[in-house]
């Protein structure tokens, strides 16, 4: 079993710790799962990914992956964790204000989108 970190849009200075089974899908830091909180479902970001920790208590199953990759390039997730670092702020509020607001809720991120993106960077430089 694989133990995930993962981090909710909510206001809380936490991440939380969602098991994973063994399959095909391997979870990815960067990309979002939908994770049972409470009562609902909600969205969450992947922040770390623990293969040989265990745990005295039972950890709730991620319901499913939204993101088979990162959504994050690596220079996008070092900034991240340079602001998360720099301005002393946990990692869940400065993930969830750079993302788009229809990423946030589900959406899927759409390859001619990233192309696109991938252009305008050619331009730009």
């Amino acid at each position: 079993m694989i133990i995930v970190e993962v981090a909710l849009p909510l206001p809380i200075k936490n991440n939380f710790f969602y098991s994973f089974p063994k399959s095909e899908i391997c979870p990815v830091i960067g990309s979002r799962v939908i994770v049972p909180f409470n009562n609902s479902q909600l969205i969450g970001i992947i922040v770390s990914i623990n293969n040989n920790k265990t745990y005295s208590f039972k950890l709730k199953k991620i319901i499913s992956i939204i993101d088979q990759q990162s959504i994050f390039t690596p220079s996008t997730w070092n900034l991240i964790l340079w602001c998360t670092d720099y301005y002393q702020c946990h990692i869940s509020f400065i993930i969830f204000n750079f993302i788009p607001y229809l990423l946030k809720k589900g959406k899927t991120l759409k390859k001619k989108c990233a192309t696109n993106v991938k252009l305008l960077k050619k331009v730009i430089l």
